[in-house]
């Protein structure tokens, strides 16, 4: 729907799905709902170059799996495994938010000084701005494929959590990265790049352990190679 009165109706041939969105906001997760949204590679034949197209604005977070299987039987999204966040992720994540929120809090404190009782509230509100994001990161990022042939992603974007269903057919590339400490502490980062629309979308998760990341990497050559 796009505006009050106008809607428009779409067919989506299914070989331009790139990949399935799951997304729930703060206010989302509060009532147990989520928004389904598809990213699809663009027709240059009818001249669309849209990128996404939500499919599912309000669902009831229980029945996405069933949603799912109506019309994507194909994605064995039972085979979804519970997590638990390593705890170097949640030590990177906040250490990164510190040093923002030293920042943040240095510059109250020098320019609002003289004025205790602001300077107090806006610091309380810094700690929350940068050390909430960074705990709910830690908590939702994570990478698995659930299959030969699918992958599910799951990170999070301020307050957003977003769980993305990606085929190993829309994968571009995949980037492996990580620093000289983080290699000596066995932690990497993994990034993985779809087309969208005309051009490319990517999906990242940050400090988790090599094992499994390295695991995602096999799997996509494994899968590259077969197909070639």
């Amino acid at each position: 729907m796009r505006g009050l009165f106008k809607t428009r109706k779409t067919n989506i041939n299914l070989n331009r799905v790139q990949a399935i969105l799951i997304k729930q906001n703060f206010l989302k997760r509060l009532f147990s709902i989520a928004t389904v949204q598809l990213v699809i590679v663009s027709n240059s034949t009818e001249d669309d170059t849209e990128e996404n197209v939500i499919i599912m604005p309000v669902i009831n977070y229980e029945k996405v799996t069933d949603f799912l299987n109506q019309f994507f039987p194909n994605i064995p999204v039972e085979e979804t495994i519970h997590f638990n966040p390593l705890t170097a992720t949640y030590f990177y994540k906040f250490r990164n938010a510190t040093i923002g929120m030293a920042i943040t809090i240095g510059l109250i404190v020098l320019l609002l000084h003289r004025f205790v009782l602001l300077t107090t509230i806006l610091s309380i509100l810094g700690l929350l701005i940068w050390y909430l994001p960074a705990y709910l990161s830690a908590k939702r990022s994570n990478i698995q494929f659930l299959n030969d042939k699918y992958l599910q992603l799951q990170n999070n974007h301020l307050l957003t959590k977003q769980i993305a269903l990606i085929p190993k057919a829309s994968l571009q590339f995949t980037k492996k990265s990580q620093s000289l400490w983080l290699k000596r502490k066995n932690i990497a980062n993994i990034a993985l790049n779809i087309r969208s629309g005309v051009s490319q979308k990517t999906f990242a998760v940050t400090y988790q352990a090599e094992n499994d990341i390295d695991s995602i990497m096999r799997w996509y050559k494994k899968t590259t190679n077969n197909q070639n």
